[in-house]
């Protein structure tokens, strides 16, 4: 019986020694992609990746861990560790009484593998990439399931908040916020089409999740740790056009360990990371929008119309007013002019735009069909052609002889068809350029209804072509009018004398 009881009480110590030194988690591989990274622990070089850390080697109360590479962004996060504040191992053979071992700040690594991907280094340029960003899209389906929160399936919803991912429709504001870190300038398409913007956009953004995955655990935001994967593809077009320019997908994992942020933005912050990281992206996206700013069509020889001086005021505008028309479409109406006696009408591209039917009014009230003869998208720019001919058409000036304060008259359907023809009178405030654009700034009223209608100088001849005003709280005379001399050159149109 003294035999048995010896026996069983070493192997009862025998047991919690092994709970006592235990080395479980006293140690972690640091991995990086790519691999070769500098580690620094607390500010010290200690190897580099693939790279074994033990905490053995680094007393420290705090450990905080540095990826450094040539070419790469530096990466800083801290080393996670918990306490294991005592073992409690039952010795119910030996008088009932519990054995205790009390290890007290005994440390250890909550991972046992720590894996980061390095960004190439950012460079430096000198202008912003303008952009528009479309509600995100998704091939995933209502009610699909993502993964687990603790023991319970996480299903996708375009409408419910779905915790550590958070609510679907708010995505393009996560990704507005993140891409501006970087070098894009950009807004909602929403926001941008509810306003009228003085700029244009270089690309519109439309972004899909393709696949998404969690697995977590924890009971609060704070507390929560896990993995989460994303795909995201990323299709960008010109805004104008509506061509795609480019396409590329990201592929990105996020760790969760007890951050403030909710794993989605992890994920976000990952993914922007990744596509900003793009080779030639932005060298992409700038000479893809900008050769769209060319001449349209091949050239067209228009016959000039011959300049004759009024007599008076009353004569000048009288002939303005008779060389200008009411654009009608399907959507509404625009404005524009006569620039030859046979019928061929500049206005604005946006006025046209998708439309199958085109009616031209004139001051007297003829209504005639019109055609798109050829347009520039870039520069917001239309010719038109109806068939007539004898009609008053108006002189077209020299819009680089403009100068400041000079005194400019527009001609349009401000507002309502009912004002058709309206003129105003103000001033030249300054000349602009807006992403590679240039443009006449006026004080001139400029009305809906006023797009594509004529600017013109004392002298009646058109310098400009209404195209646009800011608007807002506290805003007031500031229009934009595309100066004429660029208008013609961007149709590819020539006058022979």
């Amino acid at each position: 019986m003294r035999v048995l009881l010896i026996l069983v009480l070493a192997a009862s110590l025998s047991s919690c020694a092994t709970i006592m030194n235990s080395t479980a988690n006293k140690s972690a591989m640091i991995n990086s992609e790519p691999s070769g990274a500098s580690v620094l622990i607390n500010g010290g070089v200690v190897g580099t990746t693939p790279y074994t850390f033990n905490l053995a080697d680094h007393p420290a109360d705090k450990h905080t861990l540095t990826l450094e590479m040539e070419g790469y962004e530096p990466l800083t996060q801290d080393i996670v560790t918990v306490e294991k504040n005592g073992y409690l191992a039952l010795d119910a053979l030996l008088l009932c009484i519990p054995c205790i071992f009390d290890v007290k700040n005994n440390k250890v690594l909550e991972d046992k593998e720590l894996s980061y991907k390095l960004y190439k280094s950012m460079p430096k340029y000198d202008e912003k990439i303008f952009a528009i960003i479309d509600p995100v899209e998704t091939t995933m389906r209502n009610g699909e399931i993502l993964g687990k929160t603790n023991s319970t399936n996480l299903k996708f919803s375009k409408t419910d908040n779905m915790d550590q991912l958070q609510w679907f429709e708010s995505y393009d504001r996560s990704i507005k916020s993140y891409l501006n870190n970087f070098y894009f300038e950009s807004m909602l398409t929403k926001t941008y089409e509810r306003n009228d913007y003085a700029r244009k956009p270089k690309v519109r953004i439309v972004p899909s999740i393709e696949h998404l995955t969690i697995n977590l655990k924890g009971n609060s935001n704070l507390k929560i740790k896990g993995t989460g994967t994303m795909d995201v593809k990323w299709d960008f077009f010109n805004p104008i056009s509506k061509e795609m320019i480019y396409s590329t997908t990201t592929s990105v994992k996020a760790v969760k360990n007890n951050q403030a942020e909710f794993l989605i933005d992890l994920l976000w912050q990952e993914a922007i990371r990744s596509l900003v990281s793009t080779d030639g992206l932005y060298d992409t996206l700038t000479t893809k929008s900008k050769s769209l700013n060319m001449p349209a069509g091949t050239n067209l020889e228009l016959q000039a119309p011959a300049f004759t001086a009024a007599k008076d005021k009353k004569e000048l505008f009288g002939n303005l007013v008779k060389g200008s028309v009411t654009v009608q479409t399907e959507k509404g109406f625009g404005s524009g002019f006569f620039i030859t006696p046979d019928g061929y009408i500049l206005t604005n591209h946006h006025v046209i735009d998708g439309m199958s039917h085109i009616t031209v009014v004139t001051t007297e009230g003829y209504k005639l069909n019109g055609t798109v003869v050829k347009s520039n998208i870039a520069f917001d720019l239309a010719l038109l052609k109806v068939d007539a001919s004898g009609v008053t058409c108006l002189s077209l000036g020299n819009s680089e002889e403009l100068a400041l304060g000079e005194e400019v008259f527009a001609i349009g359907t401000g507002a309502s068809e009912k004002l058709n023809q309206s003129i105003s009178k103000g001033i030249v405030s300054g000349f602009r350029t807006f992403d590679d654009m240039p443009y006449i700034q006026t004080d001139v009223a400029i009305n809906p209804g006023n797009s594509g209608g004529p600017l013109v100088n004392e002298l009646g001849k058109v310098v400009g072509i209404a195209t646009m005003k800011l608007s807002g709280d506290n805003l007031e005379g500031i229009g934009f009018c595309i100066p004429i001399s660029k208008a013609i050159e961007m149709l590819n149109i020539t006058f022979k004398n």
